[in-house]
Parts: C-alpha cells; structure tokens; sequence
C-alpha cells in the first residue's frame, strides 16, 4: 500500500488516481484478510459479533489517525 502511494503520490490526472487507488485497495484486502480470519477461529461464536465490531471501530480510527499524518 505505501509503495502504491509513495509511487504515484507526485502524478496528476483520472486516470492516475484510479490506478492508485486499485493499488491501494488491493494492498489494503491482501494485509486485511489474516488478521480478519482470526476472529472466527479465536473467539467463541457467542462473541462474534462484539469481536468483529471492535475491529471494524480500531480499523476505522486507525484510518482516521493516519489521514492526519504527514506523508514525510
């Protein structure tokens, strides 16, 4: 993801943002999919739901956090 970022950070133009964000996107589901397996393996299906929910909230604030950092 930040080597699909960092690559096309500097070019312009539609056609450059759509590939970017294809990169991105496909870097982000390829690091999300193990640890997202883990839930339904580690945590008694009971808890499922409160598990799957606190992840979803840390993925989210861990997006809004990095929105605000500076690149370099």
């Amino acid at each position: 993801m930040a080597v699909a970022t960092l690559a096309l950070g500097g070019l312009t133009g539609f056609s450059v943002f759509l590939a970017g964000f294809i990169l991105v996107q496909l870097g982000n589901n390829f690091a999300t999919a193990p640890y997202s397996a883990l839930i339904p393996q580690l945590v008694p299906p009971g808890e499922r739901g409160r598990y799957s929910g606190v992840m979803g909230m840390l993925q989210a604030g861990a997006n809004c956090w990095a929105q605000q950092q500076p690149l370099a």
